[in-house]
């Protein structure tokens, strides 16, 4: 947690995750409001490890087109399927492309040719499978 602090700064709003008492999210929102999601880390409390990281993508970042997304993980072996419909009223158009080995998941806007946001989990305590979501902390990246 303290190296998040030193590269990002203080987050916005901390959050104690609801049902885990070794949970922490910190989200650090952009704009003038400081109304937009821009970054969320999950970290175990008892250790101060980063267990997930959710980097949503903007216009302007070099990852906001899918090709070069997939690029920044050179090792990844992505598999594609649609997100999941879960309103009755409203069918997404949301591909996700993940590697579950890496923890890695894209999320890519099909309508607006468009990456969302990049999703590292830690493969180690959790699975795509079982969310929550996350960018490998590993790979050299600028939110």
């Amino acid at each position: 947690m303290t190296m998040a602090a030193e590269k990002f700064g203080e987050p916005n709003k901390k959050i104690s995750v609801p049902g885990s008492i070794d949970e922490e999210i910190w989200i650090y929102f952009r704009g003038k409001f400081k109304a937009i999601p821009r970054l969320s880390l999950v970290f175990d409390k008892s250790n101060g490890l980063l267990q997930e990281l959710t980097w949503n993508v903007q216009p302007g970042d070099t990852e906001y087109n899918l090709a070069e997304a997939k690029k920044r993980y050179p090792n990844a072996h992505f598999s594609s399927h649609p997100s999941e419909q879960t309103n009755p009223h409203f069918i997404p158009d949301e591909i996700i492309y993940s590697d579950n080995n890496l923890g890695i998941e894209i999320s890519y806007k099909e309508a607006t040719t468009r990456v969302e946001s990049i999703t590292w989990i830690n493969p180690k305590s959790r699975s795509i499978a079982n969310k929550p979501k996350g960018v490998n902390p590993n790979v050299d990246w600028t939110p």
